[in-house]
């Protein structure tokens, strides 16, 4: 019986805690494998490169002032990579700039423990994977174009 290959994942946030956690949680799961940590934007940007994850699990506030940029910057460096960014902040208009820049997901960060390794296994499936949780008022929503243009 042929092995499957877990999903090859980067784990970003200066929050050490935090990050610790995520990686923890989702290793768990057989099929998850974190192939890195990271703890700076320039960091990311050289693991990124270096072990060609398929899922980017990174904080917004590790971007600082310039998360938008940052994720623009890593799609056009590696347009495969499916980026899950983590945030507090559930304000629409911030989380409607954030999906333009071109991330696979959304996820706020009091959900990242439940909810961590289900985003990840959705953006692994490919073109079509998606995974946005931002409040308990609004759905995972399964289409980022489509929920991004529309009106809310």
């Amino acid at each position: 019986m042929k092995e499957i290959e877990p999903i090859r994942v980067i784990v970003a946030d200066s929050h050490t805690r935090m990050r610790r956690t995520i990686c923890c949680l989702i290793t768990l799961e057989a099929d998850i494998r974190v192939v890195a940590e990271a703890e700076t934007t320039q960091e990311v940007f050289r693991k990124v490169q270096e072990l060609s994850p398929q899922v980017l699990v990174i904080d917004m506030e590790l971007c600082a002032a310039d998360g938008i940029g940052v994720i623009r910057r890593l799609k056009e460096e590696d347009e495969l990579v499916r980026i899950l960014a983590l945030s507090l902040n559930d304000e629409q208009e911030y989380v409607r700039e954030v999906l333009r820049s071109g991330v696979d997901g959304y996820l706020l960060k009091d959900d990242a423990p439940d909810l961590a390794s289900e985003a990840v296994r959705c953006l692994a499936r490919g073109k079509n994977g998606s995974f946005f949780r931002v409040s308990s008022d609004w759905a995972i929503l399964p289409w980022r174009k489509r929920w991004a243009k529309r009106p809310l």
